[in-house]
């Protein structure tokens, strides 16, 4: 049963399992930037019938958070089960609701039954309770006021079902939570603090300085980014940001792996909820709504400098940054005759092999990208640029390479 209630029952409510024995299944939702819109709790205890909280956290009082805290930090006599909790965690510490203890994590604990490592939570219920569950309303606006019937329906089983699946592991041998790691910061905790509200990145570097104190070293951050993102892919590339994305057929969790061998930043849209980014990764979400915020905010977060050197300095295709040097004739079949006479030099990629050349498309992306430069790049830019390019035609440099250097 769902419980409608007032503020006053549920804080009492919490109050009086602080002693007693229960089981908590918690999920949350949210429309960004709002860290959370709701989030519903499943209760059960003793012979009750299970009960569902949906909790409004678009104004939530002061005792309403406090009484969630509660009841959501796990106790000698009360578990909290939730599915794969790192955002739901993030966002309760960004909601100021802070969580004591830990929590079972319902996807870890399903690797007993399922054939998946990552299983989701729809294949989930049909492996243990032989029903798919409707996921539908996950990417609602869950802002709204008041909710329809549903969300509310959404809500309520997405919690309630987690007992059922918990029931269901148990069923195979006992499930509990992870033992405590050794004292110290953990990596949790930084990547509780690397994702903030889009009102609360004032601060030039703020991923850079938790970046460096997550790898151990003072090293330029490398992304890595989902195939949906392939236009901010391209772009951090042409700006000379080593930026890696998964190939046709490749799947989020082959960017993982990526991302974990190569101790890459994995960076995601923050309207994603459905791709679970594990603990021992350092991730940032993007709340920029369109390509050109996410870049500016990229380079805020992390306060990394382009310089008009770096411009167009990695290949859009395949992300190498290794050019060899070719001539007309050396490219006769790759590009159209009418390009190899107007043209004289040509890049070969050294990673794809892909054929550039510095004509209409190289100014015009150019252009483009040096909008992203610093400001501090600006002075003294044409000056520098003569001179670069009187030197280059003294060394004999084609007419058509000075001109590239002058548009940069």
């Amino acid at each position: 049963r769902a419980q409608a209630a007032t503020d006053q029952e549920f804080v009492e409510f919490a109050r009086e399992l602080e002693s007693g024995a229960a089981d908590v299944a918690v999920d949350c939702e949210w429309h960004d930037p709002r860290p959370l819109s709701v989030v519903q709790v499943a209760v059960r205890h003793g012979d009750h019938l299970t009960t569902v909280w949906l909790l409004d956290l678009v104004d939530a009082p002061t005792a309403r958070r406090a009484a969630l805290s509660t009841l959501l930090s796990p106790s000698d006599t009360r578990r909290v089960v939730a599915f794969a909790p790192s955002e739901d965690l993030r966002r309760l510490a960004l909601a100021r609701i802070p969580i004591e203890g830990r929590w079972i994590d319902l996807q870890i604990a399903a690797q007993r039954v399922t054939a998946s490592t990552q299983p989701s939570l729809k294949s989930l219920c049909f492996a243990t309770l032989g029903g798919w569950l409707d996921k539908r309303e996950q990417t609602s606006n869950w802002d709204l006021r008041p909710l329809r019937r549903s969300q509310v329906e959404y809500a309520a089983l997405d919690a309630a079902v987690l007992l059922r699946i918990l029931a269901k592991l148990e069923e195979t041998g006992p499930v509990v939570a992870p033992e405590p790691e050794a004292a110290g910061e953990t990596v949790a905790q930084l990547r509780t603090r690397a994702v903030v509200p889009k009102e609360d990145r004032r601060k030039a570097g703020w991923a850079k300085e938790l970046w460096r104190v997550f790898c151990g070293q003072d090293t330029e951050p490398r992304f890595a980014i989902c195939a949906s993102s392939l236009k901010l892919v391209r772009k951090l590339r042409g700006l000379g940001f080593d930026s890696v994305t998964t190939a046709e057929g490749q799947t989020w969790t082959q960017l993982l792996e990526m991302a974990r061998q190569d101790q890459r930043v994995v960076l995601r849209p923050s309207v994603s909820k459905t791709k679970a980014v594990p603990e021992d990764l350092f991730e940032v979400a993007l709340f920029g709504g369109d390509t050109n915020q996410q870049l500016k905010e990229i380079i805020f977060a992390f306060d990394v400098r382009p310089t008009s050197k770096d411009l167009c300095g990695r290949c859009t295709i395949c992300n190498s940054n290794e050019w060899l040097y070719a001539k007309a004739e050396e490219v006769t079949g790759e590009v159209s005759d009418r390009v190899r006479e107007q043209y004289q030099v040509f890049y070969r990629c050294g990673g794809c092999r892909k054929v550039y050349w510095e004509g209409k498309m190289f100014e015009k992306a150019v252009t483009h990208f040096r909008t992203f430069l610093h400001e501090a790049e600006v002075p003294d830019r044409y000056q520098q640029a003569a001179a670069a390019a009187e030197e280059m035609r003294g060394r004999g440099v084609p007419e058509q390479h000075v001109r590239a250097v002058l548009v940069r």
